[in-house]
């Protein structure tokens, strides 16, 4: 099926997979769309949970799968790192 309008959100990531060793994810938006959570592909438990102070619109994971980028609707870009599980605020752009 063709769309012919992109949509306005972005819903769901997937990581890349850099080697056998690292782990694969995934991310959605959560229920109210201010909240992104990140999952292991392998066993489908959360891995990161994190809150964004605003409506996000879309995300991706960093190239070394370390960081998520989120673009908000107030066309802010914030940085988070996925080392510890809460997901912590680096910068915005």
């Amino acid at each position: 099926m063709n769309l012919d309008l992109a949509p306005e959100f972005l819903y769901v990531a997937f990581s890349e997979n850099i080697g056998s060793d690292c782990d694969q994810r995934f991310a959605l938006v959560g229920e109210h769309g201010n909240n992104v959570v990140v999952y292991e592909t392998d066993s489908f438990l959360v891995q990161h949970k994190i809150i964004i102070e605003n409506i996000v619109r879309s995300f991706k994971f960093s190239n070394n799968n370390q960081d998520l980028l989120v673009v908000t609707k107030d066309c802010r870009i914030r940085f988070y790192s996925l080392t510890k599980f809460e997901g912590i605020f680096l910068r915005e752009i």
